[in-house]
């Protein structure tokens, strides 16, 4: 039970990257934007950062969808230090998580926590049957985590959709 839980968990996770990877490629100006607010990385990592992050979030999610997890726990691990040290130093920055113009909460630093121990945790070798059914919920999973995480639109503001 154990296995497939945390192969369900490691693909949620893994499809949050993908999701999170796609809206980083796209904007990579609202990205570094993110990071200037953030303050926490040096100037000259901003762009280096912000076109390189959305890449590798898409390969390391991929890889973790057939199986590889390792890589993508090491990522969620540097999620969740870096989120500690936004939400102790700079409570109001914008997370960035998601594409979120929210402030990183404690409940960002857990679940960057459990995707970096599911992904850790999640078997290379499992039947492939098996695999797809937890991927599959891992799926419903991270679109639960995604809509969740949508703002819902302040209808009362001018312009508002």
């Amino acid at each position: 039970m154990l296995p497939a839980l945390t192969t369900a968990v490691a693909a949620a996770a893994a499809v949050l990257l993908l999701f999170a990877g796609a809206g980083h490629a796209r904007d990579r100006l609202r990205l570094r934007g993110v990071l200037r607010v953030q303050a926490l990385l040096p100037r000259r990592a901003w762009g280096p950062v912000s076109t390189a992050l959305g890449p590798v979030e898409i390969v390391v999610g991929l890889a973790a969808l057939v199986g590889y997890a390792q890589a993508q726990a090491a990522l969620y691990a540097v999620f969740a230090v870096y989120l500690t040290i936004l939400r102790s130093r700079r409570s109001s920055a914008p997370c960035g998580c998601l594409g979120a113009d929210e402030p990183a909460t404690w409940v960002s630093v857990l679940r960057a926590v459990v995707a970096a121990a599911a992904s850790a945790f999640a078997p290379v070798e499992m039947e492939l049957t098996v695999r797809a059914l937890c991927v599959a919920g891992g799926f419903v999973l991270a679109m639960i985590v995604i809509l969740a995480s949508l703002s819902p639109r302040d209808e009362s503001r001018p312009g508002a959709r």
